[in-house]
C-alpha cells in the first residue's frame, strides 16, 4: 500500500488539532533541551539508538548521520567523554539510562562537532537492576541475545553486558547512476558486544570503571565489500567533596581497528565484483575532563578543562598486495577550557551561561604514495575557537514559560577531510588541504504551556547561520565519480519545532511533534548559481505523531513518521540525462508494536513499515521494507 500525503498540509492539520486538546510534551525541555528516559525506550521498543533519535522534533538521518534542525554537525556524548553514534548504536538499549537532546548550537560546552547541537548518553551505574536476557528475531532471519544486569551491595557496584546480534537486511540500492553503489545481495551485519562495570559509591565521593570490546563486521550488498569494526576500551570517572564543591574527573583511552575491503566497482557483473583494494584503518584516542562544580538551591555552576589526543592511520592496499599505495598517518591534539553557570534570578527567572575555548592541533600528519613519497608537508598547523552561549527560562506562570538562547559553534576540520585520498576505477575521493573550519551562530525563541496534569504543549522558533560549511562536492559526475571535501560557502537553516503529548483517556496517550525547516545555500564562490538552493538531504516537513495503549500486562503503540521531499545533492537535480531521479520523494510510514507482561518475563511484537512503503533515503538506498521483529525479554 502507498501513501500519499500533503505533508505540510497533514503536518499543519495534524498540530492543530493537538493544540485544540491541549497537547502535553512527553519530555522536560528547559534550555533547549529534552530527555529520552529508559522508560520512554522500554515503551517504544526501538530497533537501535539511531530509529529512536529519527522520531524526536528536529532530528533526521542523513545517510546514517544524524543531523540537526538542518545542520550536519551533532556532537554525540557517552558517559561525559565524546564518541560516535556507531558506538552507541553498539550498547544494550536496556543499559541506557537516560538520552539528552540539546538543540541548537552546543559547541560551548561540547566543542567541535556540536554545530548543531548535542546527544547526551548515560548508562546505567550504580543501581540495582536484575539481569534480563533478551532473544531477538524478525523475519528477515536477523537472530540476536543480549544480557544485562547490576548489582549493589553496600556501597559497592558490578555491571555486565553482552550483545551478539546476527541481522539481515534486504537489497539497499537496486538502481542508481553509479554502479559500485548497487547491491547485488542482502545486506548483512554480525555485531558483538561486552562490558564489564564496577565500581564504589558513598555520600558524593564514587570510583567507577568499564572495560568494553565491540566488534561489528558489517556486509554492504556485495560479496567483496564489508567492513570490520573492533574497539577495545576503557573508562574510568571519579567525583570527591573537596573545598564546598565537587571534583570530578574522567578519562578514557581506546584502540581501534577498522579493515575493510572495496570490489572493482565498475558494474554488477563479475569482472566488477571482484576483490580490488583494502582500506585499512587503525588508531587510538586518549581524553579525560577535570572539574569542580558547585550546586546550591539557587542554581549550579562548573569549571575545567578537557584534553583529547587521536592517532589516525588510513592506508589503501591492492588486493593480493603487501605494499600500500596510499599512507595518511596523523595526530590531532585538543585542548579545551569550560566553564558552566546556571542560576535562578528572582523567582521566575533562570539563567544559563557556557563557554569554550577550544584549541585543536595537528602535530604530526604525514602523507605518502606508492613509493613512499611524502606528499604533505608533516609541520604543525593548528585552529582555536571560543564558543559562548546564553540561555533563559522565564516562568511567565506556573504553567507557561518562555525560552530563549543565542550561541555559536563550529566543526574543525579532520586530517581525513584535509589529506585522504582513494582513487579508485568507479569513483574518487579527493581530500582538501585547504579546508577552514565551519563556524555558525544560532539563536532560538519557545514557549511552554502545560493544560492540567496530563497536557501540555511546546513550540520552538530557530535560526541557524553557517559559514565554510563544510561538505562533500561532486567535481565530476562522469566515470569515476570524483567527490572532494569543500567548503560550501555559507548556509541558513530556519524553522519551528512544535512537541506536544495529551492523555486523552485512561490508559491512553498521544504525541506529536512537528518540524518545518528550511535549509538552503546562502553563497557559494565555486558555484554561485546554486546560490538559494536547498541544502541536500533536509527534507522542509517533518512530522512524527504516536499513539499509545496501556492497561496492566498488556500495552501497544502505533507510531507515524512522515517526511516530505528532499533534494539528494546541492545542485538540486531533479533527474540526471540517465533518467535517474535525484529529487527524492515525500513519504510516510507506519509502525506498529504490541507487548506481553507475564510475571518475570516480556514478549513484544514490533511490526516496522506496516504497509510496506517503498521510499528512498540517502543516496539512492531504499528505506527499510515491512519487517516483524520478534523479542522475548526474562528478568532473573
Amino acid at each position: 500500500m502507498h501513501l500519499k500525503v500533503n505533508l505540510g498540509r497533514l503536518a499543519i492539520t495534524a498540530c492543530c488539532v493537538v493544540c485544540v486538546q491541549s497537547a502535553w510534551a512527553d519530555v522536560e525541555i528547559e534550555h533547549g533541551s529534552s530527555s529520552i528516559t529508559a522508560a520512554d525506550i522500554q515503551r517504544e521498543h526501538p530497533a537501535s539508538v539511531s530509529d529512536l533519535l529519527r522520531t524526536r522534533a528536529g532530528l533526521d538521518d542523513s545517510s546514517g548521520t544524524i543531523t540537526m534542525r538542518g545542520v550536519l554537525g551533532v556532537a554525540v556524548v557517552l558517559n561525559g567523554l565524546p564518541s560516535t553514534l556507531t558506538d552507541v548504536n553498539q550498547l544494550n538499549l536496556q543499559d541506557i539510562e537516560r538520552i539528552e537532546i540539546f538543540r541548537g548550537a552546543a559547541s560551548a560546552r561540547f566543542g567541535s562537532n556540536a554545530m548543531g547541537g548535542a546527544i547526551v548518553v548515560t548508562t546505567r551505574k550504580n543501581a540495582e537492576a536484575h539481569p534480563v536476557l533478551t532473544l531477538l528475531g524478525s523475519s528477515s532471519g536477523s537472530l540476536g541475545a543480549r544480557f544485562g544486569g547490576d548489582w549493589n551491595l553496600n556501597g559497592w557496584q558490578a555491571g555486565l553486558s553482552l550483545k551478539d546480534e546476527d541481522e539481515h537486511g534486504y537489497k539497499a540500492v537496486t538502481q542508481a547512476p553509479f554502479a559500485n553503489q548497487i547491491t547485488v545481495e542482502e545486506e548483512r551485519s554480525r555485531s558483538k558486544a561486552i562490558s564489564l562495570r564496577g565500581g564504589y559509591r558513598e555520600g558524593e565521593s564514587k570510583l567507577g570503571v568499564e572495560l568494553k570490546q565491540t566488534d561489528s563486521l558489517a556486509r554492504f550488498g556485495r560479496p567483496n565489500w564489508w567492513e570490520h569494526y573492533v574497539v577495545d576500551g576503557l573508562r574510568v570517572d571519579a567525583a570527591t567533596p573537596l573545598a564546598g564543591a565537587v571534583l570530578e574527573a574522567q578519562a578514557g583511552r581506546e584502540v581501534y581497528d577498522d579493515p575493510g575491503l572495496l570490489d572493482r566497482g565498475t558494474g554488477t557483473d563479475a569482472a566488477s565484483l571482484v576483490p580490488d583494494r583494502y582500506i585499512l584503518g587503525s588508531g587510538s584516542k586518549s581524553e579525560g575532563e577535570l572539574a569542580l562544580a558547585w550546586q546550591d538551591e539557587q542554581g549550579s555552576a562548573r569549571i575545567g578543562t578537557a584534553y583529547k589526543r587521536s592517532r589516525d592511520r588510513y592506508a589503501i592496499r591492492p588486493y593480493g598486495s603487501s605494499s600500500d599505495i596510499f599512507v595518511l598517518d596523523s595526530v590531532t591534539v585538543n585542548q579545551a577550557l569550560l566553564a558552566h553557570l546556571d542560576q535562578r534570578v528572582g523567582a521566575a527567572l533562570k539563567l544559563a551561561l557556557d563557554g569554550r575555548l577550544d584549541r585543536y592541533e595537528y602535530p604530526e600528519i604525514y602523507v605518502y604514495d606508492a613509493a613512499g613519497t611524502a606528499l604533505a608537508p608533516s609541520n604543525g598547523v593548528s585552529k582555536q575557537a571560543f564558543n559562548p552561549k546564553l540561555e533563559l527560562n522565564w516562568e511567565m506562570t506556573e504553567r507557561s514559560s518562555l525560552r530563549a538562547s543565542a550561541g555559536t559553534g563550529f566543526v574543525a576540520p579532520t586530517p581525513d577531510q584535509l589529506y585522504y585520498s582513494d582513487k579508485g576505477a568507479a569513483s574518487w575521493m579527493l581530500g582538501n588541504p585547504d579546508l577552514k573550519p565551519q563556524r555558525s551562530r544560532t539563536w532560538d525563541i519557545g514557549v511552554n504551556q502545560r493544560v492540567g496534569e496530563s497536557a501540555s504543549f511546546s513550540a520552538t522558533y530557530f535560526h541557524t547561520s553557517w559559514t565554510d560549511k563544510i561538505g562533500v562536492a561532486i567535481v565530476d559526475y562522469g566515470t569515476p565519480l570524483v567527490r572532494q571535501y569543500a567548503n560550501i560557502g555559507a548556509a541558513k537553516a530556519q524553522g519551528l519545532e512544535l512537541e506536544s503529548r495529551l492523555k486523552p483517556a485512561q490508559d491512553w496517550t498521544a504525541s506529536l511533534n512537528y518540524t518545518y525547516n528550511h535549509a538552503l545555500i546562502v553563497r557559494d564562490d565555486a558555484h554561485p548559481e546554486r546560490v538559494g538552493n536547498t541544502l541536500a538531504d533536509m527534507p522542509r516537513h517533518k512530522l512524527n505523531a504516536a499513539l499509545g495503549y496501556e492497561s496492566g500486562d498488556i500495552s501497544g503503540r502505533l507510531a507515524l513518521r512522515a517526511l516530505s521531499a528532499a533534494w539528494t545533492d546541492e545542485a538540486n537535480t531533479v533527474a540526471d540525462a540517465q533518467g535517474y531521479r535525484w529529487k527524492k520523494g515525500g513519504y510516510a510510514v507506519l509502525d506498529a508494536s504490541l507487548t506481553w507482561r507475564i510475571d518475570d518475563a516480556e514478549i513484544v511484537l514490533a511490526l516496522d513499515n506496516v504497509f510496506d512503503r517503498r521510499y528512498t533515503t540517502g543516496f539512492f538506498r531504499t528505506g527499510q521494507p515491512r519487517l516483524l521483529r520478534v523479542e522475548a525479554s526474562w528478568s532473573m
